[in-house]
This record gives structure tokens, sequence and C-alpha cells, in this order.
């Protein structure tokens, strides 16, 4: 699963032919190897604490930033963090020679990405079908999600609208992002999603965001989904669109929940610009209520290690208890949870 540097026209086998230019955009782009040997292109941009977006059907890495679908989601999140995506196999710049895909297999991707970018412990972000890929790796790997945010998701069979709602630069994304085939067996897969019995084993905290008037997903089901999670909290948006849109006034309010849930990058004056990911990790949960041993579970850690960490952090901040480590990180985004106390 290394990786691999991706030539400037991203071409190769397996890729579609390249019909437009993409607007410019810095990002990094590469490829890694799933560990069932599968090609996926994955791009990086953006300066801070990491976030991982989930796969989409509908995407394409070269062309994602100049559409009108993800163009805005994806400039205003990777202004303040490193926003790490990736094009599923049999989409955008990945592999498109594949048998029939599973969700599995997306979370199989989804692992390689992370793996490549060495990353421990970070954020997710799910949108629409993404948020099943988000769900499942976070039940799968508890110990490496530190936070949720999902909109417009579903988790249960049979709630999806039949038909998908038209909104401008879909039909230009669709024929770049995929073959007609494979849209057509990943909305099989999507429209059979059943999460139902995974969700107890998503622990991190999750922000979940849903259009009012979704035509695709009605808000019952994320009523649902956020009594069936463990930390969660559900902000209704006034809107009548399936996937967020820069020109209405809901997405304002997207920005501000998402932004306030999610962690800052800590000034470079800060002492917690001096803890290391592990530590902020435990700062993290520390500043959530939890005790040594939920941190322990949570991280998949030793008393001993924890104590440790907590030990150093105290040292490191100058603080020496656990109240004034808490109202120093929570203002730098750390802590947030709908749930505190000690076992989180």
């Amino acid at each position: 699963m290394g990786l691999e540097f991706v030539r400037e026209d991203a071409g190769g086998a397996g890729a579609p032919p390249a019909a437009r230019r993409p607007a410019p955009f810095r990002q990094h782009l590469a490829h890694c190897r799933t560990a069932d040997g599968v090609r996926i292109a994955h791009a990086v941009a953006g300066h801070g604490p990491a976030l991982v977006k989930a796969s989409n059907g509908l995407s394409h890495l070269d062309l994602d930033a100049a559409s009108a679908i993800w163009g805005h989601t994806i400039a205003e999140l990777s202004s303040d963090h490193m926003l790490v995506r990736h094009d599923r196999r049999g989409c955008g710049l990945s592999a498109w020679d594949v048998t029939a895909p599973t969700l599995a297999d997306w979370v199989t991707d989804l692992e390689a990405v992370v793996e490549a970018h060495g990353l421990e412990r970070f954020a997710m972000l799910g949108i629409s079908d993404g948020a099943a890929v988000a769900l499942a790796f976070a039940a799968r790997h508890p110990q490496r999600v530190s936070r949720l945010v999902l909109h417009g998701a579903w988790v249960r069979p049979g709630v999806r609208s039949p038909w998908m709602a038209e909104t401008d630069g879909l039909a230009d994304l669709r024929e770049a992002a995929t073959s007609a085939p494979m849209a057509e067996r990943m909305r099989k897969i999507e429209d059979a999603i059943d999460l139902a019995a995974l969700l107890d084993r998503v622990r991190c905290p999750t922000l979940l965001l849903h259009a009012a008037g979704d035509p695709e997903v009605p808000l019952a089901e994320a009523e649902w989904l956020v009594s069936h999670l463990f930390d969660a909290r559900l902000v209704p948006l006034g809107s009548s669109h399936h996937l967020p849109q820069a020109s209405e006034a809901a997405w304002p309010q997207w920005l501000r929940e998402v932004r306030g849930f999610l962690p800052h990058e800590p000034d470079a004056s800060s002492p917690l610009a001096t803890l290391t990911e592990r530590e902020t990790a435990v700062v993290d949960l520390l500043t959530q209520g939890r005790d040594n041993t939920a941190i322990a579970q949570a991280l998949g850690l030793g008393m001993k290690t924890v104590r440790n960490h907590v030990s150093n952090i105290y040292r490191k901040l100058g603080t020496g208890n656990r109240e004034r480590t808490a109202l120093l990180a929570y203002d730098a985004g750390l802590g947030r949870t709908f749930r505190p106390g000690p076992q989180g």
C-alpha cells in the first residue's frame, strides 16, 4: 500500500478519457494500493488538523474543485484543515477495471488512503453515500476516528428516494465520475445499505446535518440515526437540497456548525502546539471529561501509558490538573462532545 506519484495528466490504465481540464486548485495527487491490489487515487489540500472525507460515487479528484457539487465544500474545508479525499474504486482517477464492488470494498479503499498518509487518529466527513462509508470505517476502527461529521446520511435500506434530485453540475460530473454500469451497481449497494447493527460500535462524537426538506433522504432518517448513536447531535437545516449548496442561506450555518465541531490548529505560540499527535488525542478525550480508563479504551493504550501521557501534558502546558487543561484545550476546538462524562 505504498505511495505512487501520478503524472500531471492523471492518465493510465483504467482511467476515464480526459474530457475537461479542471480549474486551478492546489492539491497533491497520488496513488496507493489497497490490500487487495486495487489502485486508488487520493489527494490532500490545505494545512491544519487532518479531516478525511469518505468517498462518494459522484466524485472525480481532478474535477471536483471546479464543480458546483463539491467545489465550495472543498475550498472552505481545506482553508483550515488538511483535507484528504479519494476516488473509490471504479470512479474518478482510481482504477475503473474492477469487479463489482461492495460497501466493505469502499472501506478497504479508505483504509489504504489513511495508511498512505500515515494518519493514526483523525476527524472524518461523510456526505450522502459517503456517510455510510464513514460510519462503517468508524465501526471497524473506533480507535482511529476522533469525531464524525455526517450530512444527508442514511443507514437503513428502503429509506432513500428512488430518484436523484437534479442540481447544477450534476450531469457533467456524473458523466466523468464513472461508467453507467458502475453507477447502476453503486446505486444498488447504496439503496441496500443496512448499518443498524454496527452503530453501537461508533463511539466518537458525531455531528449530523440534514436538510429539513431533503428530497432524497427524509429528515426522519437522521432523527432515527441520532437516537441510535452513542454521542451525537442533529442539526436540521432550512434547505430543500440533498447536498449542501453554496447559494442557499443554510450554507453559512453548515460551515459554522462544522467549524465549531472540528478541532482547530493551535497558534504557534500556544503550548498546545508542543504536543505530539498522541498527546493531542489524550487531551481531546480528557477535555470531553473522560477518565483514564475511558481514554485507554478509546485509544487502545495501557493505563500506565495514559498516566504518563497525562503527566507529560500537564508539564508541557503548565496546567497541573485536568480542569485547567480542559479550559485551555476547549478554546482550541478540542473536547467537543454531546455526551460528556468519565466513561464516554
